[in-house]
C-alpha cells in the first residue's frame, strides 16, 4: 500500500513522499457502504504540488485545523493528529502539514495525510471514480 499511496501522490499532485505510519482508522456511518477513513503520516521529500483536477487547497496552520467545522469521523483524526504533534515536540521552525485526500483504490477509502513542511496545508482532493486522491 506504501507504494500505491506514494505513486498515487505523484499522480495527482506531482510531489513525492515518504509514507510513514498510521493513525488509528475511522470509518463514516452516515453514507452506505461506509468509507474508511486512513490516517497516514507522511514526509515530503521533493517537488512542487501542482494540483491536477478536482482540488480544493487552504493553506492553515495547526492550530487552525482545531476550527473546521469536522464530521464525526474526522474529529477523531484531527484530534489523534494534535496528540501526535504535541507528544512529538517538533522544531518551532517546522509546522505540520495535512493533507486529506480521498483515494479511490479499492472502492470508497479515504486517507488522510500529514506532510512535515515548512508551512502547513490543508488541501481536499476529491477524484470522481466513486471515490477518489
Amino acid at each position: 500500500m506504501k507504494a500505491n499511496l506514494s505513486l498515487k501522490i505523484r499522480e495527482e499532485l506531482n510531489i513525492d513522499i515518504l509514507v510513514g505510519r498510521p493513525l488509528k482508522m475511522t470509518q463514516q456511518d452516515y453514507t452506505s457502504p461506509a468509507p474508511c477513513l486512513y490516517p497516514i503520516l507522511c514526509t515530503f521529500c521533493s517537488g512542487e504540488v501542482a494540483f491536477q483536477k478536482y482540488v480544493q487547497a487552504l493553506w492553515v496552520s495547526p492550530a487552525e485545523l482545531l476550527h473546521f467545522d469536522w464530521t464525526d469521523s474526522d474529529r477523531p483524526i484531527v484530534d489523534e493528529y494534535t496528540k501526535y504533534l504535541e507528544d512529538s515536540n517538533p522544531p518551532s521552525r517546522i509546522k505540520e502539514a495535512f493533507l486529506e485526500i480521498l483515494i479511490g483504490l479499492i472502492g470508497f477509502t479515504l486517507v488522510h495525510i500529514f506532510f512535515n513542511l515548512y508551512i502547513a496545508l490543508l488541501i481536499t482532493l476529491i477524484l470522481i471514480t466513486v471515490t477518489g486522491i
